[in-house]
């Protein structure tokens, strides 16, 4: 045998193939070439799935191929047999929702909630994503691998941001969109530490009889770093403490002292060059037309941009209506301690401007990026600032439900004096059900 393989005859070649290399024999070893197979790269395998969806005919949205290949494996063999199973499930062509129910895997929305949830510090929306997972009848244990390959994307987007570009990071374009405004809002140690606990709670659910349990466990571990004392843990308060101090210590400033938004809330506002501008309604924030470019500084300005979305998520968390109001508002600057806002809107501007609603802003301010600052809305456009004036139709209801009241009260009969309750319950008990008082 040995002799055969060593010197098989000019026709023949010998070809073997094992899962097990290294349980064949020596004597075997060194008379043979060895070419070890390799699993193939997410480019590699989707190019040879289009290209037989091709030639059968079959069409795929571009949402299944990064879920066809995740569940092959990176094994072209696997990969074909899970194509398989999902044809012989639908006709003509597989959609993203049918690809769901066949795979069982995890919808991508449900995992941008948790994760948006997770950078928001948003408790009650991450454990309503993970109530929407048990609802839609998917697996605990499959959504928190899901969940653990988007820390791992997210992590290479932020080492290598042309990771689609590359191969190395699969998935659709507006996916793709999302993943990268993801990973511009979670610092690097907080998504390892994210990915180390999933990691761990998926050892422990391992066997399980409670997954649902142990995956709200995970994302109460996530959303408390200060609840573990490991090297992760810390570096991910650092991060979120850096954050802070982001936007009040601009860029590029060093030595001496410099004023600017952790300033006392009492204290003098930055000047506003051009000509003056009246201020509209309530005493915390005001109302003005836009005159001149804000003397604040550009970089805090820019970190407060980066930031907005926490803010907005912490300002729906409050009150939906006032997120509604603030959805049209954008950054203009940051002067002093007071935080610029433009808003396409006068009257909803206005609005915002009131005591009760910038009480709320700047509530959620302190929150979110604990600095302690007023806010004023500039309007945008030409129309005129909105003036503090009675609105007409509301000063109208008024006087007519005055109206409506003074006439009922001056309708009916005369004024009856008013009796005690109680003898007129008595009083109703005698003549009813003939009742007698017992006094005791």
């Amino acid at each position: 045998m040995l002799k055969i393989v060593e010197e098989p005859p000019e026709h023949l070649i010998f070809v073997f193939a094992t899962t097990e290399p290294e349980k064949v024999l020596p004597t075997i070893r060194s008379r043979t070439h060895h070419y070890p197979f390799r699993l193939l790269a997410p480019r590699t395998m989707r190019a040879l799935i289009e290209r037989i969806c091709a030639g059968e005919g079959v069409s795929l949205d571009d949402a299944v191929y990064p879920l066809v290949i995740r569940a092959g494996g990176g094994s072209p063999r696997d990969t074909l047999s899970v194509l398989d199973q999902l044809l012989a499930g639908a006709e003509g062509g597989v959609t993203y929702a049918q690809a769901l129910g066949l795979l069982g895997a995890t919808d991508v929305a449900l995992i941008d909630d948790a994760v948006d949830a997770l950078s928001a510090g948003d408790a009650a929306a991450l454990f309503g994503a993970v109530e929407s997972v048990i609802d839609a009848g998917h697996d605990p244990r499959r959504f928190a691998t899901d969940l653990l390959e988007r820390f791992r994307d997210l992590i290479v987007l932020q080492a290598v941001p042309d990771a689609a570009a590359r191969g190395v990071v699969d998935a659709p374009g507006d996916v793709l969109d999302r993943m990268r405004d993801q990973a511009a809002q979670i610092g690097t140690a907080t998504l390892t530490r994210y990915a180390e606990v999933v990691h761990a709670g998926l050892g422990e659910m391992r066997g399980a009889t409670a997954p649902r349990l142990l995956l709200e466990v995970i994302c109460a571990r996530l959303l408390l770093p200060s609840a573990s004392d490991t090297e992760s843990a810390l570096l991910a308060r650092i991060e979120r403490i850096e954050n802070r101090l982001d936007l009040s210590i601009p860029a590029g400033v060093s030595g001496g002292v410099w004023v600017g938004p952790m300033a006392p809330v009492g204290g003098a506002s930055g000047a506003v060059s051009g000509p003056s501008v009246a201020p509209v309604g309530g005493d915390a924030a005001s109302v003005v037309r836009p005159a001149a470019p804000v003397g604040g500084d550009a970089d805090v300005a820019a970190s407060v941009r980066r930031k907005w979305t926490t803010v907005m998520e912490k300002v729906r968390e409050r009150s939906r209506t006032l997120d509604v109001m603030l959805a049209g508002a954008v950054v203009r600057a940051v002067d002093g301690n007071t935080l610029v806002l433009m808003h396409q809107s006068a009257p909803l501007a206005k609005r915002l401007a009131e005591q009760r609603n910038a009480a709320v802003i700047e509530d959620v301010l302190k929150d979110a990026l604990g600095v302690a600052w007023r806010v004023r809305y500039e309007v945008a456009g030409d129309e005129p600032a909105p003036q503090p004036i009675a609105d007409p139709a509301v000063e109208a209801q008024r006087a007519e439900e005055d109206s409506m009241l003074a006439e009922a009260e001056s309708d009916g009969a005369p004024d009856v004096p008013r009796r005690d309750p109680e003898e007129a319950a008595v009083e109703l008990l005698q003549n009813e059900l003939g009742a007698r008082r017992i006094d005791g």
